[in-house]
């Protein structure tokens, strides 16, 4: 199914933290290849295993199906319906994980998304509504050892967040000259946010 929609790189041969129960019982399972795509590689998974492009167009796939189009409603059109892929936005919507992408938007910004971490990753997949456009947004960070906690992944995604929906949404700020007394304006471009 996944190949169908276009994910080469995508895979879920078991479900998700299954893996005591399949080698307990010797169950042979497909596996992917150890090493797939460009470069840098990580130390993937051989039966879960996704990339934040395909994982980004998957969250576009269902916004597509919402709409009443896309290649979701095109291969499942027996299953799916736009009401059904609203409803899996929706519970997107309700993620308890108020750090990431959602800490990186303004208070009461429409963000439907997905986070996850396993020891070495940590990631967060959205789609973000705003004013100046939406956009669908997948970071996945990687180190070679284990994340103790969230304390440095978690800030650097919502910051990443950040500096994009200010590309989306440029800042206009107030300025006040004193010598004159006449109001003006600056647009500030995102990437001087950096330093805020």
């Amino acid at each position: 199914m996944l190949k169908r929609l276009g994910l080469e790189h995508t895979y879920q041969y078991t479900p998700y933290q299954s893996d005591q129960f399949v080698l307990n019982r010797s169950i042979r399972i497909k596996v992917g290849p150890p090493r797939e795509g460009a470069r840098p590689y990580t130390a993937a998974d051989p039966q879960l295993r996704t990339t934040p492009s395909e994982m980004g167009t998957l969250f576009a796939l269902i916004v597509q199906c919402n709409q009443g189009g896309g290649k979701l409603l095109e291969l499942f059109a027996d299953q799916l319906t736009p009401e059904r892929c609203g409803e899996m936005i929706d519970r997107l919507r309700h993620n308890a994980d108020q750090g990431r992408i959602v800490a990186g938007t303004p208070p009461g910004t429409d963000v439907a998304h997905k986070s996850g971490w396993i020891d070495d990753m940590q990631a967060d997949v959205g789609v973000v509504h705003s004013p100046g456009g939406d956009f669908v947004l997948a970071v996945f960070l990687y180190q070679t050892q284990t994340f103790r906690d969230s304390s440095i992944p978690t800030p650097a995604i919502g910051q990443l967040a950040r500096l994009v929906y200010t590309s989306y949404n440029p800042l206009v700020l107030r300025v006040l000259s004193k010598s004159e007394g006449v109001e003006g304006f600056a647009l500030h471009h995102p990437l001087s946010l950096l330093a805020a």
